[in-house]
């Protein structure tokens, strides 16, 4: 089971990787640690699914076919999900130090 983020329909999973070892219940409170920072900084499901997708696709284009506002967007996403992931791995030591939150919208 992963954290989610859901409405009617799941708007984005989260899933911790690489922490090998990790019992169930610490690798949910982790997620759900992650999902909650990034929906206090971006402002919910929607904000989150929304800024997300606008990361990846600023990754995926050339710098000069990004919009001003999806630039914003993909800035706001990298700046949360680093606290987020601060969050989630907090108190874990450093068996998260490989640790990444993988995210995948739907």
């Amino acid at each position: 089971m992963n954290a989610a983020a859901t409405l009617d329909t799941t708007l984005y999973t989260v899933t911790l990787c690489d922490v090998h070892g990790l019992p169930a219940d610490a690798r949910i409170k982790a997620e759900t640690r992650y999902c909650a920072e990034l929906e206090r900084l971006l402002g919910g499901p929607e904000d989150v699914a929304r800024a997300y997708g606008a990361w990846c696709e600023a990754a995926d284009a050339d710098a000069s076919e990004i919009s001003t506002e999806v630039a914003n967007a993909a800035t706001r996403w990298s700046k949360s999900a680093q606290s987020a992931r601060d969050a989630g791995l907090r108190g874990m030591g450093e068996e998260a130090e490989i640790a990444y939150f993988e995210v995948r919208l739907g």
